[in-house]
This record gives structure tokens, sequence and C-alpha cells, in this order.
């Protein structure tokens, strides 16, 4: 019988590993940046590591709690950047919430912060729009392609061939 390849979150966890990895780029880049001058000292190392762990954990699970992944390859490039920036303002909001609540906004630069915003923006779009061009390369270059032949009547031809040949996943041609 038919049996549904992945359940849940897992089969998008490519995209939350990756999504994580351009999460912790980009705070560690921002941070730097931001401290790259050897004459202004980092206030709190622990703080920066701690706030690092921090924004994994909540994209992580942001992205398991949202379905942030869910229909991700059949999203177009505007689709995505929206999805981008509604899933980096979500995390970035809870960040900014587990820093008034641990009373540790003061300590935590604010240029960092918003460089840290600007680039997870940047690094999300570029990781999740290069690994699904990797993704539907290789899909496509396993499928065989199938041939159809579609019954229909004169009005609804044209939309139902398009249809079949709009989704690149059918594998029809």
């Amino acid at each position: 019988m038919y049996r549904e390849r992945g359940i849940g979150f897992w089969k998008h966890i490519d995209f939350i590993i990756l999504s994580v990895i351009a999460q912790e780029c980009a705070f560690f880049l921002a941070v730097w940046l931001r401290f790259r001058n050897n004459n202004i000292d980092v206030p709190s190392d622990d703080l920066y590591l701690r706030v690092a762990v921090i924004i994994g954990m909540l994209d992580v699970a942001i992205s398991i709690i949202r379905s942030s992944y869910s229909g991700v390859l059949h999203r177009g490039w505007l689709k995505e950047f929206r999805a981008t920036i509604v899933h980096e303002f979500i995390l970035f909001a809870f960040l900014l919430i587990y820093l008034y609540g641990t009373k540790q906004t003061a300590d935590m630069s604010r240029l960092s912060l918003g460089y840290y915003v600007i680039f997870s923006m940047c690094f999300l779009y570029t990781f999740r729009v290069s690994w699904k061009r990797l993704i539907r390369k290789h899909v496509l270059r396993r499928r065989k392609k199938i041939n159809l032949i579609v019954i229909a009547d004169a009005t609804n031809i044209e939309r139902c061939i398009s249809t079949f040949k709009d989704d690149v996943y059918s594998g029809f041609t």
C-alpha cells in the first residue's frame, strides 16, 4: 500500500539544519563586525555564547512549531523571501523577549543585533534558495519521465495539461 515518505518535520531536517547554520553564521559575523576593533571589549563573552545557543534553539523550535518548511520546494522565490522575513522576525521577537526577560538587554550590543537581523535574512534566504535548487536538480535528474494520456473535454484540456507541465515534480512530459 501507499506509505508517506516523511512524517512531520523529519522530512525537512536538512532545511532546519541549514537554517541553524545560517543563523549562527549571521550572529557570529555580526558580533565579529561589531567588536572587530581591539579597543572595544566584548561586555560578556558568556552572554554572546548563550545568545548563540538560544538563537539555535529558537530557530529549531520555530521551524517545527510553525511548519516553516511545509511545501518549501513548491514555493517561488517571492514566497520564499516572504517566508524568510516572517521566520526571521518571529525569531528576533522571541530573542528580544528572552533578552528582556533575563534582563540582559543592557549588556547586548544593539548594533550587533541590527547586523544580525540583516545578515540572517540574507544568509537564510541564500541558503534556502541554494538548497532548493540543488534538491530540484537532484530530483529531476533521478526521475524518469512518464508519458500520460489526458482525456478531458475541450474546455478543460489546456488547464489540465498546463497543470501537469507546471509541476516539475510530477515527472510527466
